[in-house]
């Protein structure tokens, strides 16, 4: 009698999920192979230079009015805010707010496209990740790489005025400098999505660096001008409407006007007054004149008599 042997059991592969933190693989690489190449050592040098060179402006000013200065509170968070006001060039926080955009068009304009170009994305999203993953990763990576851009720029210009006036910082200087960093790494982190949108938009790298950077210089030489006429669209200002300036303009004309009437009126009154006494002293000397002739008649009078 023969038994049949039993069947054996066939385990079927369990599909595995994509990893949940997929993005951070993405964003150690990227950040590995963006710490050292040339692209990020030229954007130091972009930035950099005209750092140093607005805070050597500024720390200049400052050493020249030192005594006027001393003992101003912030007086080192100052410098990185304000400029020489005999110079044309901008203060540190202008100048990060000028040229800052440029960090993350820099590392975002070939995010996706660059990958696409290189015939690595497919390679790429094969990957056990989500395709988000790789977004978010190279996000994460730009960020990481501009903040270190950002906090290089920094510590060279923190250097540069420690060297030029030798002047002291407390914890609270520290603390705001520290929450201008977390604000300014915020803003160049917009630029770097907006390229990043362009690169996954636009096939060629060329044309999402171009379509990045005319946003960027739109919106700095052009921005005021241009909420100007959104504004002005929106709300238009009515025909014959007081504004604000031109109430300054009223109250400054209406003190003038004062200041003019009432110095005329004081000037007329210190006349009158010096006419007036001029007058009395006119009529004073015309009645003692006509006294000493009465006087004089009255003795020519005894003499006949």
């Amino acid at each position: 009698m023969t038994t049949q042997p039993d069947a054996v059991a066939v385990s079927r592969p369990i599909p595995s999920r994509p990893p949940r933190w997929g993005w951070r693989v993405v964003a150690a690489k990227e950040f590995a192979d963006g710490i050292l190449s040339v692209r990020l050592f030229i954007l130091i040098l972009l930035l950099g230079l005209p750092a140093i060179l607005a805070i050597y402006s500024t720390a200049a000013f400052v050493g020249n009015n030192a005594q006027s200065l001393n003992g101003v509170p912030g007086l080192f968070v100052a410098m990185f805010a304000h400029q020489d006001p005999s110079s044309q060039i901008p203060s540190f926080v202008e100048m990060v707010a000028l040229l800052g955009p440029l960090l993350g068009i820099a590392f975002g304009f070939d995010a996706i496209n660059g990958e696409r170009s290189d015939r690595t994305l497919p390679r790429l999203i094969a990957q056990p990740i989500h395709r988000d993953a790789v977004i978010i990763g190279k996000f994460a990576s730009g960020l990481a790489l501009m903040g270190l851009v950002l906090g290089a720029v920094t510590l060279l210009a923190s250097g540069t005025a420690f060297w030029s006036l030798g002047v002291t910082v407390g914890p609270d200087e520290i603390a705001r400098l520290a929450a201008w960093f977390v604000v300014a790494l915020a803003y160049l982190g917009f630029w770097l999505a907006f390229a990043m949108l362009c690169s996954v938009v636009v096939r060629r790298a060329a044309t999402s660096a171009l379509a990045a950077i005319a946003l960027w210089i739109v919106l700095t030489l052009f921005a005021a001008l241009l909420v100007g006429i959104v504004a002005n669209f929106l709300a238009p200002v009515p025909t014959g409407a007081i504004t604000g300036a031109s109430v300054i303009i009223d109250i400054q004309g209406v003190a003038d006007v004062k200041n003019v009437t009432l110095n005329g009126i004081a000037q007329q009154l210190a006349g009158g007054k010096k006419h007036h006494g001029k007058h009395r002293g006119d009529e004073k000397g015309h009645h003692g004149h006509h006294g000493h002739h009465g006087v004089k008649q009255l003795d020519s009078d005894n003499d006949n008599d």
